[in-house]
């Protein structure tokens, strides 16, 4: 078993997932399995899975039809064997080598549920943008309750990507599959309505590209309807909670 399982859903990024493997494979952190989701490309992009996964006996491919990213996320999920699950976008990458080792640490010197890192975000070339993350201070490297951590370290930004997961922590939660936008907030607000063991770092380890086609970047209504039902799931879990920090930021 292999100590992380690295999930990342692929569908027509040809452009960006060498650049996104290879940041993986590139990591002095070297246990770990990296689950490739092609969710039905059709552009090279499964071929170019195929291909690594004849490179690196680590590196599996699952070719299915497309069913957007939650499903893929999910299937990544049923599959992961290892003790930690951490979530990666194809069009993204990690800034160093020693990304992988910072999230795992961490998580073993605290034994937390969850460990989430900073970001920088990119352009389709990949050049800095800037408007950029700014890291939270004060907070970094010591353990957060469920309520701290949403409102001080998430503090708005909801990137599954960032966290490191303890994969028995997650249990038989799943991404909504018939949510296609925003579905990383809906996913947070269910996983830390219970009680979490919660680590931050103020380390940037993520590099974010904002691609002007991206389903985030482009206007849609379905995406104003979406945000708009996120107030029902919050709502609901107004109702849920037992912690009464984390009623009130849910409110």
């Amino acid at each position: 078993m292999s100590s992380i399982s690295i999930i990342i859903p692929v569908y027509n990024v040809e452009k960006y997932l060498d650049e996104c493997i290879q940041s993986v494979i590139a990591q002095t952190f070297q246990d770990w399995e990296l689950l490739l989701v092609d969710d039905g490309s059709i552009d090279n992009s499964a071929q170019i899975c195929d291909e690594y996964t004849q490179q690196d006996s680590r590196i599996s491919v699952i070719h299915k039809t497309n069913k957007g990213l939650s499903s893929a996320r999910n299937t990544g999920i049923d599959l992961a064997k290892g003790k930690y699950l951490i979530f990666m976008d194809s069009d993204d990458s990690w800034t160093g080598k020693e990304s992988l080792a910072l999230l795992y640490n961490l998580a073993e010197e605290f034994g937390a549920d969850v460990v989430r890192g900073e970001y920088i975000a990119v352009d389709e070339q990949g050049e800095k943008l800037k408007t950029i993350t700014k890291p939270k201070h004060g907070i970094s490297r010591k353990i957060l309750d469920s309520a701290s951590f949403y409102e001080k370290a998430i503090a708005g930004e909801n990137f599954s990507v960032l966290f490191l997961f303890r994969r028995d922590s997650i249990s038989n939660l799943r991404f909504e599959e018939t949510r296609r936008f925003q579905e990383d907030i809906e996913f947070n607000i269910r996983y830390f309505s219970k009680k979490r063991k919660c680590v931050y770092t103020n380390t940037v380890f993520y590099v974010y590209r904002k691609r002007q086609s991206s389903i985030v970047t482009t206007p849609r209504i379905s995406n104003l309807e979406g945000s708009f039902t996120l107030c029902d799931v919050f709502n609901e879990y107004v109702e849920r909670v037992t912690d009464t920090r984390l009623q009130q930021i849910y409110r």
